[in-house]
């Protein structure tokens, strides 16, 4: 039964829009290639109007997958996923719902396009907001006793929120100053909470979708790891008196 009635479920989440106006990092470890685990704060609010009856959508790994980077910002990194997190189980009504959830934010390897991605917001490069897209494969379950698999994948446009005494509000001139000016911020303090605004744009192409799923599948299956520096010899030659 919850397969004759699957694609209702999936028109439905597909029309549903969900804008998330708060989603802050924090917690970020000092060496992500070492320690991959932040948290996330997200207020979220999912609006579905094709469902007459309450439903339940189960816990769910959500992907988060950006575009390649302009070509004239500071840092650069490719089309990918860059972290993932877990959506719990929420109970979902006809009409707007808003729930807020603390989880943990489980960094990607190559870490080093995240760290650049999120320098890139935290300098102010996205004035006009960057997008992000949220990929899962969630089960919903109807009635009680009807369970569907889907697919959803948004896109949503986020903006930085700077917090007070922000250093950049705006893209700086010089990205190299910036990048020196925001080290040294983080070593009197620590790389600070990462704050975003999302507003939802539409739902991915469903080539590009099914994409970013199978690729998160395979990258939880097979994670990428770092080794460790290779630790150089000590020689007579590389001691100085």
């Amino acid at each position: 039964m919850g397969a004759l009635i699957a694609p209702i479920g999936q028109w439905a989440l597909n029309a549903a829009t969900m804008d998330i106006p708060n989603a802050t990092v924090y917690g970020l470890p000092d060496d992500l290639h070492f320690d991959k685990v932040a948290k996330m704060d997200n207020s979220v609010e999912l609006a579905q109007t094709l469902l007459p009856l309450r439903s339940t959508i189960h816990e769910t790994q959500l992907v988060m997958h950006v575009p390649e980077s302009p070509p004239d910002c500071f840092f650069q990194w490719p089309a990918r996923d860059i972290a993932w997190l877990t959506l719990p189980k929420q109970k979902i009504k006809h009409g707007m719902n808003k729930f807020e959830f603390t989880t943990d934010l489980n960094v990607m390897e190559d870490t080093d396009d995240f760290v650049h991605w999120a320098f890139a917001a935290t300098l102010g490069f996205f004035a006009n907001g960057t997008q992000l897209f949220l990929a899962g494969e969630p089960k919903l379950t109807a009635l009680g006793f009807l369970t569907m698999h889907l697919k959803l994948a948004k896109e949503l446009s986020c903006s930085y929120v700077p917090p007070t005494g922000a250093i950049y509000k705006n893209p700086p001139v010089d990205y190299s100053e910036a990048l020196e000016e925001f080290k040294a911020q983080i070593r009197a303090g620590g790389m600070g909470p990462i704050t975003l605004g999302c507003e939802y744009v539409g739902n991915l192409d469903k080539h590009l979708r099914n994409e970013i799923l199978r690729d998160f599948k395979d990258e939880l299956k097979h994670p990428k790891t770092t080794p460790p520096p290779t630790a150089v010899p000590m020689t007579a030659d590389s001691i100085v008196v």
